[in-house]
C-alpha cells in the first residue's frame, strides 16, 4: 500500500504527547516530524496544505537565517528589576495568540549547530526563552541532505533524537502530473472530529502499543534495543535511532495510527522514522509474528495463553490490566463489568503455568480497585484465583470491603 505524505502529516499533527482523555487542555499535540527530500519536491507546501485542511494555521521559520537567541530568547527587562527571555520570532507570537497551529522549521539542515541547539527546547519542550508555547502548537520540519543543502549541516544527535525522520521520495512525472490534474483534494479529517476520535479510541490503542513494546522487550533483552547512539561518522547519527524518548514517540505514533485506522505501512514508517531502520524492522517483525489481539477482543471473546510464546502472553495480560486500570478512572461501571472477565482470564493463565506472568498484571488490577466487595461477580471470579496465589504472597494485597 502506498504511504502518502498526507497520511504521514495527519498522524504527525494529531499524535498526542500527553493524555488526550484525562487532560486534554494540557496535552501537547503533535509528534515533531521532519521530512527529508530533494529540494523542490514540495515538502513545505504539503505541510501547509495538510495543516490548512485540518484547520490549523501555519507559520514558517527558516532557522538558517536566525541567531541562537531568536529561539532561546533575548534578554529583556521584566519590570521588576530583573530580566526575562522573550521570543524574537514573529511567527511564534502569532501562533501563541491563536493558541494552536503549526510551526514549520524549513531547511533545518541549513542551520548551524549553535542554532540547532537553540531550537532543541522549541521542539521538545515547546518553549521559546521563558515563554511556554500553548499545547495546541505542533512542530514540523523539512530538510535536504547535507550534500544537497546550501551550506548544509548534519543534524546533531540531540536534535535528531527529538524528531521522527521521514524520507520523501522524488515523484515520477506520472505521479506528479496525476496529482496536478486531480479534481479532488485528499480526504483529511477535520480537526474537531479528529480530537473526538482520539478521545474515544486513545486508551485502548495506547495500551495496545505499550503492551507490544513490553512483549518485544521480554523477547529481546539486549539493552541496545532501548538505547543505541550511532558512533561518530555513522550517517544514522543525524537520523532516527533508539532511545527511551524515540521509543515513546514511536509508540504514540503507533497508537495514533490505530485510532485513525491507518495502514500497517504508515505505522511502520513512523516506527523506523523514530528508532531507525535496524531495530525498527526487528520490532515490526516481532509485532507481525505476535499477532496480538486487541484488548476489546480479549475481554469480549476470551483468549487462550500460549506456553510457547511467553512474550506474547506477557503483552496480552499486561495490556488487559493497563486498559482496565485506566478505564476505572473514566468509566467505573464499564470497568467493573469487565473486571470479572479479566480475573477469569488470569485464572486461566495461572492454571496454564503462567503464574509469574499473571502476577504483576493481577497486582495492577488490585491496586486500581478490582477487589473483593465491588460486585458479586468480581468476588466469584477472584475466589477461583486467590487461593492459588496465597503462597506467592498475593493475598496481602487483597482487601475485603464490608
Amino acid at each position: 500500500m502506498t504511504v502518502t505524505i498526507e497520511d504521514i502529516l495527519t498522524v504527525s499533527l494529531m499524535t498526542p504527547m500527553g493524555d488526550p482523555v484525562r487532560d486534554p487542555m494540557n496535552c501537547k499535540m503533535g509528534l515533531p516530524t521532519i521530512l527529508w527530500g530533494t529540494p523542490g519536491i514540495g515538502k513545505s507546501y504539503r505541510m501547509e496544505f495538510v495543516s490548512t485542511c485540518l484547520g490549523l494555521p501555519c507559520e514558517i521559520i527558516l532557522p538558517s537565517t536566525r541567531q541562537p537567541e531568536d529561539a532561546s530568547g533575548a534578554a529583556m527587562p521584566d519590570g521588576m528589576g530583573g530580566v526575562m527571555f522573550v521570543s524574537l520570532l514573529p511567527g511564534v507570537t502569532r501562533l501563541k495568540a491563536n493558541q494552536y497551529g503549526v510551526l514549520i522549521l524549513d531547511e533545518l539542515s541549513c542551520a548551524r549547530p549553535a542554532v540547532q541547539a537553540a531550537f532543541l527546547g522549541v521542539i521538545l519542550d515547546r518553549r521559546v526563552g521563558d515563554e511556554k508555547l500553548p499545547p495546541g502548537i505542533r512542530i514540523l520540519a523539512a530538510a535536504n541532505s547535507a550534500d544537497e543543502a546550501a551550506g548544509g549541516w548534519e543534524l546533531e544527535p540531540p536534535m535528531a533524537n527529538r524528531l521522527c525522520h521521514i524520507d520523501v521520495p522524488v515523484p515520477t512525472d506520472k505521479d506528479w502530473t496525476t496529482w496536478l490534474m486531480a479534481d479532488e483534494s485528499p480526504t483529511i479529517t477535520p480537526l474537531e472530529y479528529a480530537h473526538t476520535q482520539l478521545a474515544v479510541g486513545w486508551d485502548a490503542a495506547w495500551q495496545w502499543a505499550r503492551a507490544l513494546r513490553f512483549g518485544f522487550g521480554k523477547a529481546n533483552q539486549d539493552d541496545k534495543v532501548l538505547l543505541n547512539i550511532p558512533k561518530e561518522g555513522d550517517p544514522n547519527r543525524g537520523r532516527g535511532w533508539p532511545s527511551p524518548r524515540s521509543w515513546t514517540m514511536a509508540l504514540r505514533a503507533m497508537a495514533t495510527c490505530k485510532v485513525f485506522h491507518m495502514s500497517d505501512d504508515v505505522m511502520s514508517t513512523f516506527v523506523t522514522g523514530c528508532v531507525g531502520q535496524g531495530i525498527g524492522i526487528e520490532f515490526l517483525t516481532w509485532v507481525r509474528n505476535a499477532d496480538l489481539p486487541s484488548v476489546e477482543d480479549v475481554l469480549t471473546n476470551g483468549w487462550e495463553p500460549d506456553m510457547r510464546r511467553l512474550d506474547r502472553s506477557v503483552a496480552v495480560y499486561s495490556s488487559v490490566a493497563m486498559y482496565l486500570a485506566r478505564l476505572m478512572k473514566t468509566n467505573q461501571a464499564e470497568a467493573i463489568m469487565y473486571g470479572p472477565v479479566a480475573w477469569r482470564l488470569f485464572t486461566k493463565g495461572w492454571d496454564a503455568g503462567l503464574g509469574d506472568i499473571v502476577f504483576s498484571p493481577s497486582q495492577l488490577l488490585v491496586q486500581n480497585g478490582f477487589v473483593f466487595g465491588v460486585s458479586k461477580e468480581m468476588d466469584k471470579a477472584m475466589k477461583d484465583l486467590l487461593p492459588k496465589m496465597v503462597d506467592a504472597g498475593f493475598a496481602a494485597l487483597i482487601t475485603r470491603r464490608d
